[in-house]
C-alpha cells in the first residue's frame, strides 16, 4: 500500500511539472506511453494477461467499462456541467472503492 501510495504521490508531481509545460492530452498521453509498458510487463511476470471470467463476472466488467468510457467522455468533452479534475477524480475513486467492497458512494 505504501509503494502504490509513492507511485500516485510521484505521478501526480510529474503531471503537475507537465501541465506547465504540455497540454493535458499530450502529458496523458506521454503518462500512457510510460505506464503501459509497465503494467503490461507486471502482467505478464505474474501471469495476469488471461483471465477466465464468468458470464455474471463479465457482465458486470463490461457495464463498469461502459460506465468509465461515458464518464471520462463527458469530462473531457465538457458535457458534464460540474466536470473539474477534482469533481471526476473525487467520485471515480470512491466508485472503485465500493465496488471492491469497502462500502457505498454517498456523500
Amino acid at each position: 500500500m505504501t509503494i502504490a501510495r509513492f507511485a500516485f504521490v510521484t505521478n501526480d508531481v510529474f503531471m503537475k511539472f507537465l501541465f506547465v509545460d504540455m497540454s493535458v492530452f499530450q502529458a496523458m498521453f506521454l503518462r500512457g506511453t510510460v505506464a503501459v509498458p509497465i503494467i503490461a510487463g507486471l502482467a505478464w511476470y505474474r501471469n495476469c494477461l488471461l483471465v477466465r471470467l464468468s458470464m455474471a463476472d463479465f457482465g458486470l466488467l463490461s457495464i463498469r467499462a461502459a460506465a468509465q468510457i461515458g464518464m471520462a467522455s463527458c469530462f473531457f468533452d465538457g458535457a458534464c456541467p460540474y466536470a473539474n479534475c477534482q469533481c471526476f477524480s473525487h467520485y471515480a475513486n470512491r466508485a472503485f472503492i465500493a465496488d471492491c467492497g469497502g462500502g457505498d458512494i454517498s456523500g
